[in-house]
């Protein structure tokens, strides 16, 4: 006895519905893994629209003299952190400087750790609450991977285009720390890889 063929199709349209509810498609999603917060940014700086890219101005723009507003053509993320691994990626260009600051009360005295590009001595510098620090006169990075490991009191920044380290800033953080910008940098989106099911 054999069975019917319609009987066969039909077992077989079920079992091919069955299948492809399981079938997944990977797809990448672009997502800014920090933002800027416009509250603090300085004067004399032009914030994008999406809060990822910071130009100086040749003059100060009208804002309001709210009390976490900083000099210095600096801006700071909208997320702080206390603890745990972060990172996000800058293009930078010109005269620069990126890592974390911690809150003072005076917005001018902020405790910024930090490497910058000081284009008067050609040369990369690392910036902390103390002094500053010659690191590098060559291979000036063009984008940079920012990744800190709060626990552990490590900031370490990578140039992404080489994929070698560029430097490294060890301390013991006691306060919340925010991503920290001057002058001219863009964070770049983050991809991530997502798997979607097919619909049926």
């Amino acid at each position: 006895f054999l069975p019917s063929p319609y009987v066969s199709f039909s077992i077989c349209s079920i079992m091919y519905r069955k299948l492809m509810n399981h079938i997944t498609k990977e797809t990448l999603i672009s997502k800014s893994p920090v933002t800027l917060d416009p509250n603090t940014g300085s004067s004399r700086l032009t914030i994008s629209e999406h809060m990822t890219r910071l130009t100086t101005s040749d003059k100060n723009n009208p804002l309001p003299q709210n009390p976490e507003r900083m000099g210095n053509c600096s801006v700071l993320g909208s997320e702080g952190f206390i603890s745990g691994k972060h990172s996000w990626a800058v293009e930078v260009g010109g005269y620069w400087k990126i890592g974390v600051a911690a809150r003072t009360k005076h917005p001018s005295s902020e405790k910024v750790w930090a490497i910058y590009l000081c284009i008067c001595a050609n040369s990369l510098f690392e910036h902390n609450p103390k002094k500053s620090t010659f690191i590098s006169k060559s291979s000036f990075p063009q984008k940079v991977n920012v990744q800190l490991d709060y626990d552990q009191g490590i900031l370490s920044f990578f140039d992404l285009d080489r994929k070698t380290p560029i430097h490294t800033i060890k301390c013991t953080f006691t306060k919340m720390v925010f991503p920290y910008f001057n002058e001219n940098a863009k964070i770049l989106p983050a991809e991530f890889s997502v798997k979607i099911r097919q619909p049926r």
